[in-house]
């Protein structure tokens, strides 16, 4: 072999069999000659150390593995420009470093890498196809994209890792990922053992152009994309449909960057142990969807805070659809969390909790967070009445009775203002919200049961004093019936407050209307009979309504 070698390549064969590090200083190495130089090693547990070189030709390392463990050696290059692609595909390999490289094309599908892929400082990719094919790949340690130096991370043309297991930490803080008009990068179906950490590291953020395609991902611990930068390109900007996050998602911004998704966040059907989004600028995508959490299941907290258009100070744009979502605790700013109105979908949203924060916890505030729902009055068909049951049924469990009464009254005028209770029913409760607010206002429905029974004595004393009545003792004709003007005398038993009492409740026997039977005088008292009759009516539903209100009956979430 060495006959066939230039004299830069005999140097790297000399430093490889000694184990040392060779800087080619600029000078060119054929990948014909570094592929036999690294098959022809005596050190397969080795790392061949190259640095400052061009790579003339396609670097082939596919298809080389014997055995269980690994086949290559260490590779650890750096400072190192490609002509033409490196494939690694479907080779055993005990690590792989690529530090602040240039390199047109990365393959390596189905690869087993032992220990950690570091492609710090690179930059990959051409504008033709994807920049790595990753798809399959294993790698026991860790995936690295960051920053070296003063070299950041970037590609141009999709990373494909779909299917990829990483034992480790994905780490692309500070990277630029270039999706060139297709999605930035692909993990669909991955497994990550460690964390993902997509976040701003010193001046540079994360930036994605192109989507972020996340579905069905694995993570054993955290998502950070603290600071970042995403930009869907007229797609979502970030996609994690059906993964399973088992730590936190962190889509915050930094000390010094918010984060920013163009495009829309659609994190639907997934599972995930907290989600935190606060110091955060989104817009929708092309589909007007802005944050869609439908179906998922957060089972620590959904932490929201300060939310913002990608413009400005205002709301958000786009829909909010938390529909079918299941949370642990929702902690949130009702001023700055939410949508504009008539852009939050709350339909089977269920909580356990919500944090007791300013305003969160205030019945007339939550109300305002409810009516987000709807710009105007809603039309019958599209009335969910399950969010106002949610809320109110945690409210009143945390002890805030009053705020989830509030909250339970508006669903009842909702459903009246929308007309979905008709005839009789429609009737009662429009009676109901009248007298003792749907049942959850006690001193109203006291109040109106007191007056009523105040009104009683009143016409009954001003009929029997102008002569319009009179009262006929128990037993007697209507001769003796009581002069008119005058109320029955104290030898009957008459107490005028009781007998107004009884009235209104002539399931209970005072006595008072047996033993004073109520006559007429003249047509306007035979008018007054009738009226008596209806003061009776009203008066038992009135009565009947403060027993089921005090005994809370009505009270239903």
């Amino acid at each position: 072999m060495d006959a066939e070698l230039s004299s830069t390549e005999k140097l790297l064969a000399e430093a490889w069999s000694k184990q040392d590090a060779f800087d080619a200083a600029g000078e060119t190495i054929r990948s014909a000659s570094l592929r036999s130089i690294i098959l022809s090693s005596q050190h397969p547990t080795g790392c061949l150390r190259l640095a400052n070189a061009f790579i003339e030709g396609r670097l082939d390392l596919s298809y080389i593995f014997t055995g269980e463990g690994p086949s290559l050696p260490a590779i650890h290059l750096e400072l190192c420009t490609f002509d033409a692609p490196i494939d690694l595909s479907k080779s055993q390999i005990l690590d792989v470093r690529l530090f602040r490289c240039r390199i047109p094309q990365l393959l390596a599908s189905n690869t087993t890498i032992h220990g950690d892929l570091d492609l710090s400082g690179s930059q990959i990719g051409s504008g033709s196809g994807p920049s790595l094919r990753l798809e399959g790949i294993r790698i026991g340690g860790r995936l690295s994209m960051r920053g070296f130096g003063q070299e950041r991370f970037q590609t141009i043309g999709e990373i494909r890792l779909l299917g990829a297991h990483i034992g480790g930490n994905f780490e692309a803080a500070g990277a630029l990922l270039n999706g060139d008009g297709t999605a930035s990068l692909s993990m669909d179906g991955a497994h990550i053992g460690g964390s993902l950490f997509f976040s701003s590291v010193g001046n540079w953020r994360f930036e994605a152009r192109g989507s972020l395609r996340l579905l069905g991902l694995h993570v054993g611990q955290d998502l950070s994309l603290r600071g970042a930068y995403l930009h869907g390109a007229g797609e979502y900007a970030l996609s994690s449909q059906r993964a399973n996050i088992a730590g936190t998602i962190f889509l915050t911004g930094s000390n010094t960057m918010m984060f920013e998704a163009i495009g829309g966040l659609r994190l639907s059907n997934m599972v995930a142990g907290e989600l935190h989004i606060e110091k955060a600028r989104l817009s929708p995508d092309g589909r007007g969807m802005t944050f869609d959490l439908s179906g998922s299941s957060i089972t620590g907290a959904l932490n929201l805070g300060e939310i913002l258009a990608s413009e400005g100070e205002g709301r958000p744009d786009g829909k909010f659809d938390l529909s079918g979502a299941t949370l642990g605790s929702l902690n949130d700013s009702i001023d700055q969390s939410w949508p504009s109105k008539g852009y939050l979908q709350l339909d089977g949203l269920t909580y356990g909790s919500i944090s007791p924060g300013e305003n969160s916890v205030d019945g007339t505030a939550r109300l305002v967070w409810l009516d987000l729902q709807h710009p105007a009055p809603p039309s019958p068909e599209k009335f969910k009445p399950q969010p106002y049951e949610q809320l109110a049924h945690v409210l009143r469990g945390h002890g805030y009775s009053r705020a989830a009464d509030q909250i339970a009254m508006r669903k009842r005028d909702w459903a009246i203002d929308c007309q979905t209770e008709l005839g009789l029913n429609a009737v009662l409760t429009r009676f109901m919200k009248l007298v003792a607010g749907h049942g959850y206002e006690r001193r109203r429905a006291a109040l109106w049961t007191l007056c009523w029974w105040l009104l009683g004595m009143a016409w009954i004393y001003i009929a029997a004093r102008t002569g319009v009545l009179g009262f006929l003792p128990d037993g007697a004709t209507e001769a003796s019936a009581t002069v008119v003007g005058s109320l029955p005398d104290r030898s009957t038993g008459f107490l005028l407050p009781v007998y107004a009492l009884e009235l209104m409740m002539p399931f209970v026997e005072f006595g008072q209307t047996e033993r004073n039977r109520m006559i007429a005088h003249n047509v306007i008292g035979d008018l007054l009979l009738i009226w008596r009759a209806l003061y009776q009516l009203f008066g038992m539903l009135l009565v009947t309504v403060l027993g089921v209100t005090l005994t809370g009956l009505l009270r239903t979430d």
